[in-house]
């Protein structure tokens, strides 16, 4: 992993010196006093009505955490388990993300088996129940002034409607398992603006003020790894840590977690990202880009389980036809960017009919005809190295990169990845686009000729950008020429859709992750 402090290596020396830290005797003292976790939260459940288990969007240590031991917990009395759409929505629903995001993973499939698996099971005599919290109130009509709130309306919406569905069952006990900082017990001033602020209240805090000392909330965080063998030897399980130990954090990662936030961690000693499923897409994930697709070029997109903004129709299709691109090569015979001179080329509906008829004529699975083939367990480490390419940090709100040691690290895991999974070109674009802005026109300008000599490139949401970044690094070398080509390109590009790249997850004109820009948050989540 990049992020490191001491050395296991020096902690092992340390360890056999005999002469130990002060973070080690806390440690020791904290590991001695935590009790193993699924026991505890096991005799939370005699006296509470309902858990709050945090739903971490960066790895699946959660989501495998749960699938491991529900049944226990439907064992100890819990019948609802209320958690995010993506856990009950139909399996036919795909849109791929980029790897640096995490986004769905391959290893989530095991909650949802296990939650679909105890549902069949108990379905008869005593049901366990597994709702989608969103799904549980009606937006509004209106839109709301700012993000603030719109979570508060949602906060309040989702805890009403819990506790309403509790009170149809009064022996019944309850997991809220959704994104972990809905489950915050305290109330914050956030800043709206420059000069508004407005408090935010979430989810748990609604809980705990109607179920009293009967709600609980619970967060996982993560030992530093130079504690995670220290860790294993001392303890070798999971274990709760309470908040008055949580603030040592030599220890332990602090992320986005405070101290008073929750009644206690879950420790897990190893950040497991899991796979992005962009990478290893099923049978029905393949069908279900064709059939969006479809829809999005007959201007149809009729979806019965959710009303997409034209924005969001737009970023779809950017990012699946780079991903059906990606897949099968020159089977998917299309390009988003075209100019002038190209303009003849296959239509979006014609690609995606051909595709079909590749996959009738050879006979296959999907699935069985990507142009590449890797283990999971290389996609895995793939994922892991975008992850860990700190591109969150490197690309902040048009703040130019200016840490030597964040751009070292970043590129050093973009060319890691580069080597495990050339096929995908994120990473060499982003290493380009690095290079240029801390100056290493040279190289930047060569990764990024390597970039438009991939037919994928032509399917890349950015490549109007990727041209304007390698007419700098030209110019800034004295190609005035090829600068002027690469501008010139840049600025005749179009793709036959009429789609707008320009709302991100990164600007188009800059490369920099965009802030809230639409004025206002639209009701629909």
């Amino acid at each position: 992993m990049l992020l490191r402090g001491i050395t296991t290596a020096l902690l092992i020396l340390i360890m056999i010196s005999g002469c130990k830290s002060a973070p080690e005797n806390r440690l020791e003292k904290i590991a001695g006093n935590a009790p193993d976790a699924v026991p505890y939260l096991l005799n939370e459940l005699k006296t509470k009505r309902i858990i709050f288990i945090g739903d971490d969007s960066t790895m699946i240590n959660d989501e495998l955490f749960l699938a491991e031991h529900l049944q226990s917990f439907y064992d100890a009395g819990v019948r609802f388990i209320f958690t995010e759409n993506n856990l009950v929505r139909a399996t036919e629903q795909f849109f791929p993300a980029y790897p640096w995001i995490t986004g769905d993973r391959v290893e989530r499939d095991t909650l949802k088996a296990a939650l679909a698996s105890l549902e069949q099971a108990t379905k008869q005599k005593d049901p366990l129940h597994v709702i989608a919290a969103e799904a549980l109130f009606i937006e509004p009509a209106q839109d709301f002034p700012n993000q603030i709130e719109w979570m508060n309306y949602r906060s309040e919406r989702i805890a009403a409607a819990i506790i309403e569905t509790m009170d149809t069952a009064p022996d019944a006990k309850a997991i809220v398992y959704i994104t972990s900082l809905h489950g915050i017990k305290t109330s914050e001033m956030k800043q709206v603006d420059a000069g508004t602020q407005a408090q935010q209240i979430p989810l748990g805090l609604r809980l705990a003020e109607h179920y009293g000392a009967a709600f609980s909330s619970f967060n996982f965080i993560l030992l530093r790894e130079d504690y995670t063998a220290a860790w294993e030897r001392l303890t070798g399980s999971q274990k709760i840590i309470m908040p008055k130990d949580f603030v040592n954090s030599d220890i332990f990662y602090p992320g986005s977690n405070r101290q008073e936030w929750y009644d206690g961690f879950i420790v897990e000693e190893e950040h497991n990202l899991g796979t992005v499923r962009s990478y290893v897409p099923t049978d029905t994930d393949l069908r279900f880009l064709v059939k969006f697709l479809k829809g999005y070029a007959a201007k149809d997109p009729q979806w019965e389980w959710v009303t997409f903004s034209q924005e969001e129709l737009d970023a779809a299709y950017f990012l699946d036809c780079y991903y059906l691109k990606l897949y099968y090569g020159e089977h998917f015979n299309y390009a988003v960017w075209k100019t002038p001179d190209d303009a003849a080329g296959q239509s979006l509906s014609q690609a995606v009919e051909e595709l079909e008829a590749y996959w009738l004529k050879a006979q296959a699975n999907p699935s069985k005809l990507l142009a590449f083939q890797y283990p999971v367990e290389t996609i895995r480490a793939y994922c892991s190295e975008m992850y860990y390419s700190l591109l969150s940090d490197v690309l902040q709100f048009d703040r130019p990169i200016t840490d030597s040691e964040v751009v070292r690290l970043s590129l050093a895991a973009l060319q890691s990845a580069r080597e495990l999974f050339p096929e995908d070109i994120w990473s060499l674009y982003w290493m380009a686009f690095i290079q240029t802005e801390n100056g290493a026109y040279e190289q930047g300008l060569l990764n990024f000729q390597a970039l438009f000599a991939h037919d994928l490139s032509r399917c890349m949401p950015i490549l109007p950008l990727a041209y304007k970044k390698a007419a700098r690094c030209a110019a800034e070398q004295g190609d005035q020429s090829l600068a002027a080509a690469y501008t010139a390109l840049s600025e005749s590009l179009y793709n036959e859709q009429g789609a707008d790249p320009t709302r991100g997850p990164f600007s188009i004109e800059t490369g920099y992750h965009l802030g809230d820009t639409s004025g206002k948050i639209k009701s629909n989540f």
